[in-house]
C-alpha cells in the first residue's frame, strides 16, 4: 500500500501529533534489519555469537520415539511488525535456520524413522515474539532500546511443523534454551538516547512503541511486516509525560528513501534552521547516525532522513554466502559510502572445527578457498571472514565480519532416509534443494514402488503403490539431481510388519567408500537358527557375518536386512538403513591436559584478587585449557566450545552472569552482585593491570586462553570463589576443579572506596583580569572583573566521567534538568550589580577535548545580552582528569535584570557525580559560601554527599544525604 508524504503531511497539519511529548522519533525496519545484521555479524567474531543448537526430545508416542537435534544454527535476525500494536512494544524476530542434522529413531532399539540435513536453503525459521526493552545506563546516562531473545514468548520453528507433539517440544526446549544463554549472545541494541544533555530539549525520559506500516498486516501484502519503532520522548522543556498513542497515530516514514524521521513539538523550535539538540541525541548501535534529508512545518516540525554508516563504518561484501567445500568467494571490505577499501588482514576462521585444514584459506585480497572435501571434516561450517583495518591512532584497529556457511555437499533432500509405517503411507512428501536456488529435478529411481505427484521440479509426493503391504519391507530409491550431473539419494523405507529382528547398528548415518560396517544382533532371536544377510536396496555388499561393505556410491542409502531362515520359512526379519558419503568425519579431542581459572597479577599464585565493589572495575581472569592428543594428533578447542566457557558460583553453583555487550558494568540497583564481561570496559583493572591484548586464535595446537572480566557489587569484605566451565561438542559439562590443582579455583574479596576529606582538594587560580600574585585579599579588592579556575581533584584517580544531577530536594531526578551554572551578587539590594556566576570544565574519556566553558542555558542567556559569546578553555591552567569550577565576577549585571524564576534556579547548589578512572563514584556538592559570609560570591565550597538506593530493584531512587 503506497504511503506518500503528501499523505503523513496532510495527516500532521491537522493539529499536534506530539501528543504531549516533545519529540517522536520513528525508525524504520529496514535499517533496525540493517543494524541487527552488522551486531550479528560483529558477534561472529567474537565469543559472543548465538551457538548452535543441540539436543534430544523424547516423545512417548506409539512407538516411543527420540528426535537428535544436532547443530541447528540460526542466521541473521530480522524484525518484523506483523504483530506490532501501538498500545506496547512488541515485534517479531525471525531467524532462518541455516545448518544442522535432524534424526529421529525409535527409543526402544534405535530403529531409524527419519534423518535429514538442514540447510539455509529448505526455508525453515525461527520466530520469537518479544517486547522490545528500555535499558538505562548508570554511568553513561544512555537509555538502551534493545530486545532479548530469552525474555521471548510465543515461539514458533517450522523445522517440525508437520509433527505437532514434537514441534511442542522443540519450542519448549529452545524456549529453555534461550534462558541459559549469556546475556552477550542474546541481547541486540537498536537504538541510543542521550540522557545526559543539559538543554532544553535534552531527553528526560522515553517510553517506546511499535507499528506497523499502512497494509503490511495484511497476509499477500508487498511490505508485510514492514513497520516502525516510535520512541516518544519527554524532553527537559516538558513539564509532563504525553500520552500514550492510540491506533489512528499516524505512521511517520513515508515512501521513499527516508527511514528514519523526528517530529518536535512546534512549541520547543525557534526557526527552521535551528540545530536540535535531540538529533544529537538520537544514537545507534555501531557507527550509525541519523542523516538530516528535509524539514517540513505541517504543524509541528517534522525532520525526515535516514540511519545511515559513517565512513568509519566498514562491511564486508557479500555479508553472506553459501559455499560447497573447495569453492572460492572473493571478499572486499568497503567503507560507509561503499567505497572499497584495502584491509590491513584477512582472518577465515571456522566456529566448528578442531583442526587448522577445517577453517580454509585466505588471501591478501579477500580471496577465500573454502575447506576441501576432505578436509571439511562436518557435515556444515560456519566460517567467519573477518578484515581488519589499522586506524590513524595508536591501536586503533576497525573489523568487519561475513558469514560463510560451508556445506559438504551442494545438494540436500527430504528426507535423506527415512520409514514409513502403514498407517503412514498413503501420501509421503519429498523435497530437494541446492545452495544456490538452482533448479534441482526430484526423480524415482527403479524399480518403482508407486508414483510421484509433482507440485514443482524439487518437490512432490510419493503415492506408493497398492499391495506392498504384502511384504515385510520394501523400498523406494529417490534421487534429486541438480546441473553438472550432482545428485544426491535417499531411500523411502515401507515398514509392513513388526520386526521381530532388532539389529544394532539400525542407522549407520556416515560410511565412506570401501569402509566396512559391522552389523549384528544384540538379543538373539531363535539362536542357532540359519541367518541370511542381503542388501535390499542399494549398492554395497554384506557377507554371512553381517559385515556391511560400501561401494562405489557417493551419497545414497542402502537397506541391508536380516532374515531368520529355518527349512527355507523366513520366521524373522530385522533391517539397518546405512547411509553412504564421502565425508570424513573430523576427529575432536577427548581429555584435557590441564584447565585453569588464574586471576591476573593476583597473591597466592594468581589464585586470589580484590576489587572495588563498584560495578565497573573489572578483575582480569585468564582461562587456560590444554587438550590431550589423540593419536599423536593434536585438536583443540573450537570457537564453539571456547563461546560456552563461563565462570562459577562455588556456593550455589550457579554461572554467573554475562553482561551484554552495550553495559559497561553492573548498574546501581541491578539484582546482579556478580557478573562477568567478556571485554574491558574504559576503567581501570584492579590490580593495576592493563588489560591484556586477548588472541584473536588459540595459542598452539593444543592451546585455548580466554580472558574474562569479573564485576562485583558485593558488600564490602565479602569473599567469594568461582571456578571456570564450558561444554564441549559432545554436550559434556567440563569444569576446572575436576582436578586438585592450584589453579581449579579463584578467590575475590569485595573492596569499598574509602576517601577521606582530605584526599579531595579544590584550588583557585586566576587566569584573567589580573591579580593572581599571591596576596588574595587584592585578588578580589582591587580586580571586580575576574575569571579564577577552581579546580577540584581526587588525589588517588583521574576522573573520567562527570554529570550534573538534578535534585527534587534530597532525591535524584532525571526528569529534572540541573543548573549547570550558579549565579549570586555581593548583596540583597535589587541594585546590586556586584555578580558572579560559573561555568564547569570536564573532559570526559570518551569524548574529545573541552574547548570551551559550559554554562547553563540561562547563563548563555545574560552572557549574550552582554555580547560575550563563547569563553575559550585555558589550555595551560586545565589538565584531564580535574573538574574545574570557573568564577566569573562582573560589575554591570542588575539584580533586577535577571527574571525571579531564573535567579531562584541558578541559586541552586551543583550535585555532581563524578567517576573515576577505577569506576568509583564521588558525589560532591558545590555551592557559593554562604550569603551571610563576607565576601561569599568570590569562593566555592564543596562537601560529600552520600548516596542511597530506595526501592530498588523495581526502580531504583537514588537520595543524597550531606555527609558534613
Amino acid at each position: 500500500m503506497a504511503y506518500s508524504k503528501e499523505q503523513l503531511l496532510s495527516r500532521l497539519r491537522q493539529g499536534s501529533a506530539t501528543l504531549g511529548w516533545g519529540a517522536v522519533v520513528a525508525y524504520s525496519r529496514s535499517r533496525l534489519n540493517a543494524l541487527l545484521m552488522q551486531q550479528y555479524l560483529q558477534r561472529l567474531d567474537t565469543l559472543s555469537f548465538l551457538p548452535p543448537f543441540s539436543d534430544e526430545l523424547a516423545i512417548m508416542g506409539a512407538p516411543p520415539t527420540v528426535i537428535e537435534l544436532e547443530g541447528l544454527a540460526f542466521g541473521t535476525p530480522r524484525l518484523s511488525f506483523i504483530n506490532a500494536s501501538l498500545s506496547n512494544s512488541r515485534a517479531r524476530l525471525i531467524m532462518n535456520v541455516v545448518a544442522g542434522r535432524c534424526t529421529t529413531v525409535q527409543l526402544s532399539d534405535g530403529a531409524l524413522i527419519n534423518t535429514f540435513n538442514v540447510t539455509e536453503a529448505m526455508g525453515h525459521t525461527l520466530e520469537i515474539d518479544l517486547d522490545l526493552m528500555l535499558v538505562t545506563g548508570e554511568v553513561d546516562r544512555h537509555g538502551l532500546v534493545s530486545l532479548d531473545l530469552a525474555n521471548g514468548s510465543s515461539l514458533r520453528c517450522s523445522l517440525l511443523q508437520e509433527q505437532p507433539a514434537l514441534n511442542q517440544k522443540l519450542v519448549a526446549a529452545l524456549q529453555t534454551w534461550f534462558h541459559g544463554l549469556p546475556a552477550r549472545m542474546t541481547q541486540f541494541d537498536l537504538g541510543i538516547i542521550d540522557l545526559q544533555g543539559y538543554d532544553r530539549l535534552s531527553p528526560r525520559r522515553f517510553i517506546i512503541r511499535t507499528q506497523a506500516a499502512p497494509g503490511a498486516k495484511l497476509r499477500q501484502a508487498v511490505n508485510q511486516g514492514d513497520g516502525a519503532v516510535l520512541v516518544f520522548i519527554r524532553l527537559s522543556a516538558n513539564y509532563a509525560d504525553g500520552v500514550s498513542p492510540d491506533s489512528h497515530y499516524p505512521y511517520l516514514i513515508p515512501d521513499g528513501n527516508y527511514s528514519a524521521s523526528l517530529l518536535v513539538d512546534r512549541a520547543l523550535f525557534n526557526s527552521d534552521n535551528q540545530e536540535l539538540g535531540v538529533l544529537k541525541s538520537l544514537l545507534f548501535p555501531g557507527t550509525y547516525a541519523f542523516v538530516e534529508t528535509e524539514r517540513h512545518l505541517p504543524y509541528n516540525m517534522l525532520v525526515l532522513g535516514n540511519i545511515d554508516p559513517l565512513v568509519t563504518t566498514y562491511s564486508v561484501h557479500p555479508a553472506e554466502a553459501v559455499l560447497k567445500a573447495g569453492e572460492r568467494q572473493n571478499f572486499t571490505l568497503r567503507d560507509g559510502q561503499g567505497k572499497v577499501v584495502r584491509p590491513s588482514r584477512w582472518y577465515a576462521v571456522s566456529l566448528n572445527s578442531h583442526l587448522p585444514q577445517g577453517h580454509g584459506q585466505i588471501n591478501s585480497s579477500g580471496q577465500y578457498s573454502a575447506p576441501s572435501a576432505q578436509d571439511i571434516g562436518h557435515h556444515s561450517l560456519t566460517v567467519v571472514i573477518t578484515a581488519e583495518l589499522d586506524g590513524t591512532k595508536p591501536g586503533e584497529v576497525f573489523v568487519a565480519s561475513a558469514r560463510v556457511q560451508v556445506t559438504f555437499e551442494s545438494i540436500a533432500i527430504f528426507p535423506n532416509a527415512a520409514s514409513y509405517w502403514p498407517g503412514q503411507q498413503d501420501v509421503i512428501p519429498l523435497a530437494g534443494w541446492q545452495k544456490d536456488a538452482q533448479a534441482v529435478y526430484l526423480s524415482l529411481l527403479e524399480p518403482y514402488h508407486g508414483e510421484l505427484a509433482y507440485q514443482a521440479a524439487d518437490r512432490g509426493l510419493f503415492v506408493p503403490d497398492h499391495g506392498l503391504e504384502e511384504r515385510p519391507l520394501v523400498v523406494q530409491q529417490v534421487q534429486v539431481q541438480a546441473r553438472y550431473e550432482q545428485v544426491r539419494g535417499a531411500a523411502v523405507v515401507m515398514v509392513n510388519s513388526q520386526p521381530l529382528l532388532s539389529l544394532y547398528p539400525a542407522h549407520v548415518a556416515n560410511i565412506q567408500h570401501g569402509q566396512t560396517a559391522q552389523l549384528n544382533e544384540p538379543v538373539q532371536f531363535m539362536p542357532g537358527t540359519e541367518r541370511r544377510w542381503r542388501v535390499l536396496s542399494g549398492t554395497g555388499e554384506v557377507d554371512p557375518t553381517g559385515a556391511f561393505t560400501s561401494h562405489g556410491q557417493h551419497s545414497g542409502t542402502s537397506v541391508v536386512m536380516c532374515e531368520v531362515v529355518k527349512n527355507g520359512v523366513v520366521f524373522a526379519t530385522g533391517h539397518s538403513v546405512v547411509q553412504h558419503s564421502d565425508l570424513v568425519m573430523e576427529g575432536r579431542w577427548k581429555e584435557l591436559n590441564q584447565f585453569t581459572v588464574k586471576v591476573m597479577s593476583g597473591q597466592d599464585g594468581n589464585r586470589q584478587g580484590r576489587q572495588f565493589n563498584n560495578g565497573f572495575q573489572q578483575l582480569e581472569l585468564e582461562v587456560y585449557v590444554e587438550t590431550a592428543q589423540v593419536d599423536n594428533k593434536d585438536y583443540p578447542l573450537s570457537v564453539t566450545e571456547l563461546a560456552t566457557l563461563g565462570l562459577y558460583h562455588e556456593r550455589t553453583p550457579e554461572r554467573v552472569s554475562t553482561l551484554a555487550p552495550g553495559r559497561e558494568g553492573i548498574e546501581l540497583g541491578d539484582l546482579e552482585r556478580w557478573a562477568v564481561s567478556a571485554r574491558p570496559n574504559r576503567f581501570h583493572l584492579a590490580n593495576g593491570r592493563v588489560a591484556a591484548a586477548a588472541p584473536r586464535r588459540a595459542n598452539g595446537n593444543r592451546e585455548s586462553i580466554v580472558y574474562l572480566y569479573l564485576h562485583c557489587r558485593a558488600g564490602a569484605g565479602q569473599t567469594r570463589q568461582f571456578y571456570a566451565g564450558f561444554q564441549a561438542d559432545s554436550k559434556q559439562m567440563h569444569y576446572s576443579t575436576d582436578t586438585t590443582v592450584h589453579n581449579a579455583r579463584i578467590e575475590v574479596v569485595a573492596t569499598q572506596l574509602q576517601a577521606p576529606e582530605s584526599d579531595y582538594s579544590l584550588t583557585r587560580q586566576r587566569v584573567d583580569g589580573g591579580g593572581g600574585g599571591g596576596n588574595e585579599r587584592d585578588d578580589f579588592d582591587l580586580f571586580l572583573t575576574t575569571i579564577d579556575y577552581w579546580t577540584f581533584r581526587y588525589a588517588h584517580a583521574n576522573f573520567v566521567s562527570c554529570e550534573v544531577l538534578g535534585m527534587d530536594g534530597n532525591r535524584v531526578s532525571p526528569l529534572i534538568t540541573p543548573n549547570l551554572s550558579m549565579a549570586t551578587w555581593e548583596g540583597p539590594s535589587s541594585n546590586d550589580r556586584m555578580f558572579s556566576y560559573s561555568g564547569l570544565i570536564f573532559h570526559d574519556a570518551l569524548k574529545d577535548y573541552p574547548e570551551t566553558v559550559l554554562f547553563d542555558s540561562d547563563i548563555e542567556a545574560i552572557r549574550n545580552t552582554l555580547s560575550l559569546g563563547t569563553l575559550a578553555v585555558d589550555g595551560q591552567r586545565y589538565a584531564s582528569g580535574s573538574l574545574v569550577l570557573v568564577n566569573l565576577r562582573r560589575e554591570d549585571v542588575y539584580r533586577h535584570q535577571v527574571p525571579y524564576f531564573q535567579r531562584q534556579r541558578l541559586a541552586s547548589s551543583l550535585v555532581i557525580l563524578l567517576r573515576d578512572e577505577h569506576g568509583n563514584s564521588h558525589y560532591r556538592r558545590f555551592s557559593y559560601l554562604p550569603e551571610n559570609i563576607p565576601e561569599h560570591r568570590n569562593y566555592f565550597m564543596q562537601i560529600s554527599v552520600s548516596p542511597q538506593v530506595l526501592n530498588a530493584p523495581q526502580r531504583p531512587v537514588l537520595t543524597l544525604h550531606n555527609n558534613a
